[in-house]
């Protein structure tokens, strides 16, 4: 099984902490970053790894999230990490508490990126506490996400997650610090571990003759799409043929010639070569969409 472990930074991706007590700062470029309670000193941690190495359609395994703890004070209880909903996709590294980009763009539901189902999705990707207080600082502070509730980050879209407390305004200050992406030891930046199931069985893969005039693709509508506009995360009516599994799926997608583009091939002239669809997954966002509203 393929795996990786990446790290916030340069292009593989972006992490800050939204203060509550200075909601006007960006913390994108401090060295260390927290999450935790305090008064009104509520902070959430932001991160955002680029995941493009992963296809859709695979299998997510283990999916893990490592800081190097620094400092706390006590364990941070109802600690939860949750996806970033698409209406804060275009938040950035600036962002503060009152907005996603630094500078003019509110969050979508409310200051902090608080709003549940608006601005952060349900089920959670961790709920519970981690133990900050056991180990003395600085430590590697593991924390294992649900494999099928971060498999949304695959299948549906990568917005990012966001690591809080759910409590809130509490008189006993309670965090974790951690070395963030731009501390100056590279090798004390956070860390995402994903391991996964390549797709395997459930692809079909159609290798189009250039020179059949009559092999086409048709979209939604009916209306023949050219070769040069296929690309992946679009949906397409194929004409000539069956796709493997279709019955399965009758009552829920009456039409078993809809699939869902994975890949596109061009040859060296530009020509296109093959399309790998997967039927499957077609349904599976469809019952994602249905189940979670994303």
């Amino acid at each position: 099984m393929p795996e990786i472990t990446l790290q916030p930074g340069a292009a593989a991706g972006i992490d800050t902490y939204l203060d509550e007590s200075a909601p006007a700062t960006s913390r994108g470029s401090d060295t260390t970053a927290k999450w935790g309670w305090g008064g009104n000193d509520n902070t959430d941690a932001m991160f955002k790894f680029d995941l493009s190495a992963i296809s859709k359609g695979s299998k997510i395994q283990i999916a893990t999230l490592s800081l190097w703890i620094t400092a706390h004070t006590g364990d941070v209880a109802e600690t939860v990490i949750s996806r970033i909903l698409p209406a804060n996709s275009a938040w950035v590294e600036a962002a503060d508490w009152n907005t996603l980009d630094g500078a003019a763009a509110a969050w979508a539901g409310s200051a902090g990126c608080e709003t549940e189902g608006v601005d952060f999705a349900v089920p959670n990707l961790f709920t519970g506490e981690p133990d900050l207080s056991g180990p003395a600082t600085p430590f590697w502070l593991d924390i294992s996400l649900d494999p099928s509730d971060f498999q949304a980050l695959i299948d549906v879209a990568n917005h990012g997650f966001k690591l809080y407390s759910e409590i809130r305004n509490s008189g006993v200050s309670r965090s974790g610090v951690y070395s963030s992406s731009d501390h100056a030891t590279a090798a004390e930046h956070p860390k995402l571990f994903v391991r996964w199931i390549e797709p395997s069985g459930r692809l079909f893969k159609y290798k189009f003759n250039k020179f059949d005039a009559d092999k086409k693709i048709y979209g939604p509508t009916g209306e023949v799409i050219q070769p040069s506009d296929v690309r992946p995360d679009n949906w397409i009516l194929t004409e000539g043929f069956d796709l493997p599994g279709g019955e399965v799926y009758d009552s829920l997608i009456p039409d078993p010639r809809v699939s869902y583009i994975v890949g596109v091939t061009f040859n060296e002239d530009g020509k296109i070569l093959a399309i790998e669809t997967d039927r499957n997954q077609f349904a599976d966002a469809i019952i994602q969409r249905l189940t979670r509203g994303v």
